[in-house]
């Protein structure tokens, strides 16, 4: 059996979980494992083992405005490959870099839930009985770094309250102060309390054309779950993700009142319309793309590009990815905390455009040299 662990501090069960392809193991656990192919960390704020000749990989799930630290040339220096969300690092990383996708489902336990059945989702969410209005299931949140959209949170939900005709609801923590915040939600309410509206301000925390292209969550997956329309913003590149027909694209107004005259002109043929849309691009089984499974499938070609062997001899004719036990091994001895959260949360954002400038830099003096 081939190990790969993914070693993230937070994961549950604490003991870890495992999932398999064939001869192909990928192991989660909250400290790096011995006897390991190699390690991949879920955020640098991990504990990490000593390379001891094993490659050492780093798997980027936040953004640069809650971990600016994470995208520096410091970080990326003690690593042999990054996967990471921001594609335009791929497009300038001289193959250090990999394009991962936020994951939405199958993970393990609390992180993403399982993949749905699409086939009940018309039944579940109708759209009949719904409020003609917007949900917002955000936290109240702040960063230093400029390209984030949290300070656009708490404008959208008072303007609606105090302008519109339209029903506007919070949700979400750390809460809002306002008439109209409704409380916190348990994830597995999420989705019921956001299909009794006909949109959700589904914003993400950074939008960017450089640090965001790339970047979806499992926001928009979610909407689409529910059957509700998105209010899209954050990725810079989203229609290459999801069809322009299925949300609408923030980015087209320029005030909250000429989005609030866009709702309210639309019909109710309109709004069909558009979630039949949604419905489509799901019953296509676009949602796959967003299961976890694919990041294990880049890890066991990963590994074949590290050992020079054959993904295919590994998982053979093994079609999916199956939960197993756990490896009978201990953990690594020789243990150091990398980083903590709060020194990559406040570590100077200069520190990232100069890593992107270098990385610029450095591909031009490549291409001169070629």
């Amino acid at each position: 059996m081939i190990d790969v662990n993914i070693v993230y501090q937070h994961v549950r069960p604490e003991e870890g979980v495992a999932i398999r392809k064939g001869s192909f193991r990928v192991v989660w656990s909250r400290v790096p494992l011995e006897d390991m192919a190699f390690h991949a960390y879920l955020g640098a704020f991990n504990y990490v083992a000593e390379r001891n000749g094993a490659p050492r990989v780093l798997v980027q799930g936040e953004p640069v405005v809650t971990q600016p630290g994470e995208y520096t040339s410091e970080i990326f220096g003690e690593f042999d490959r990054v996967f990471t969300t921001v594609t335009s690092l791929v497009d300038i990383g001289g193959g250090k870099f990999i394009k991962w996708d936020h994951p939405s489902y199958d993970g393990p336990e609390g992180m993403y839930p399982p993949m749905p059945n699409v086939n009940m989702l018309r039944e579940r969410y109708p759209l009949e009985g719904r409020m003609r209005g917007i949900s917002m299931i955000l936290g109240n949140k702040t960063s230093k770094v400029p390209c984030e959209i949290y300070s656009r949170r708490k404008p959208a939900m008072d303007w609606f309250f105090e302008h519109s005709m339209l029903v506007f609801d919070a949700y979400g923590r750390p809460p809002f102060m306002g008439l109209n915040y409704r409380g916190d939600l348990r994830p597995d309410e999420k989705l019921e309390v956001m299909a009794g509206y006909r949109w959700n301000l589904c914003m993400e925390n950074v939008h960017d054309p450089f640090w965001s292209a790339g970047y979806m969550t499992e926001r928009v997956p979610q909407c689409f779950e529910s059957r509700t329309v998105p209010i899209y913003l954050g990725c810079h590149d989203v229609e290459r993700r999801v069809p322009p027909e299925t949300f609408v694209d923030l980015r087209r107004f320029k005030t909250w009142k000429e989005l609030d005259d866009f709702l309210t002109s639309r019909t109710d043929a309109e709004h069909v319309m558009q979630v039949d849309a949604i419905d489509a691009w799901v019953a296509d089984g676009n949602l796959t793309r967003l299961s976890i499974h694919r990041f294990y499938d880049q890890l066991l070609h990963l590994w074949a590009e590290f050992s020079g062997n054959a993904a295919g001899d590994i998982v053979q004719d093994a079609g999916s990815w199956v939960a197993c036990g756990m490896p009978d091994v201990p953990a690594k001895c020789d243990l150091k905390l990398f980083r903590t959260w709060d020194q990559l949360k406040n570590s100077d954002f200069a520190l990232c455009e100069a890593m992107a400038s270098e990385l610029r830099a450095a591909r031009v003096r490549k291409g001169d040299a070629t």
